[in-house]
Formats: C-alpha cells, structure tokens, sequence
C-alpha cells in the first residue's frame, strides 16, 4: 500500500516543481525584458546626448577661431583695452 501512495504522491511534487520552474523562468524572462528596454531607453538618451555636445563643441570651435582670429583680437584691444599701436620712439629696445 506504501508504494501506491508514494507513486501517487511523486507525481504531484514533480508537477509543483515544474510549475514553480516555469514561474521563475517567467518572471526572469519579464525582468529581463523590462531591463532591456529600460537600456535602449537610456542608451538613446545618451545618443541624444552626444549628438548635442558634439553640436555645441562645433559651435564652439567655431567661435574660439573667430575670437583668435588676428582681426578679431585687433577689435577687442582697441575697443575693450583702448589699445593703439605704439608711436615712434615708444618703443625701446632691450640690451
């Protein structure tokens, strides 16, 4: 009678298990998803990102070759530093 009962029993232990796999593989398979896209989403955000630094260095480039620029540097001394050129006899040689 013990062996008809174990037999009886086992079966149903063997199918928890598998049910109990099953969920756990579920719920893995559904984390895993969920933190994929939540990677694609900030992986964008960072495409986003570096496309916009890499507009604003370019910009920037642009304005340091202005600004260092020799005509440029000429308008900023005589405008902002009242700078001119020096007259005759200003300027004195070193020994």
């Amino acid at each position: 009678m013990k062996l008809r009962r174990w037999k009886l029993v086992r079966p149903s232990r063997i199918v928890v298990v598998w049910v109990v796999a099953l969920t756990v593989a579920g719920a893995l398979e559904v984390w895993l998803h969920l933190q994929t896209t939540e990677l694609g989403y900030q992986l964008s955000a960072l495409h986003k990102l570096v496309e916009r630094l890499g507009a604003e260095r370019s910009e920037l480039e642009v304005e340091l070759a202005t600004l260092s620029s020799p005509r440029s540097l000429d308008a900023v001394a005589k405008a902002r530093l009242r700078l001119r050129p020096p007259r005759e006899g200003e300027v004195v040689g070193l020994p």
